[in-house]
């Protein structure tokens, strides 16, 4: 199976951590229900992080992004919301 690319940001401006930095920094390598995790850090500079990202997608051709899994889980949660609507 490909892996999962999980990706976290730098720090922003004078902080000296971003948490996000800290997560990816922690699970890239690691094995999480038999899919590896690649872990990478984008910068905080809004022209760069998208290239940054892609050249991550080219090399790494993960099977799934976690910005993937983050619009699956909230078309899941807005699909439950609106059956308890009805």
């Amino acid at each position: 199976m490909k892996p999962v690319l999980l990706t976290g940001f730098e720090p922003f401006g004078s902080d000296r951590d971003n948490p996000s930095q800290g997560i990816v920094e922690r699970l890239d390598g690691c094995s999480i229900g038999g899919i590896s995790v690649i872990g990478r850090v984008l910068p905080c500079v809004f022209y760069q992080a998208p290239r940054v990202l892609e050249a991550h997608i080219l090399e790494q051709s993960p099977g799934l992004r976690m910005e993937d899994l983050v619009r699956g889980i909230q078309l899941a949660i807005a699909t439950c919301l609106e059956s308890r609507l009805d």
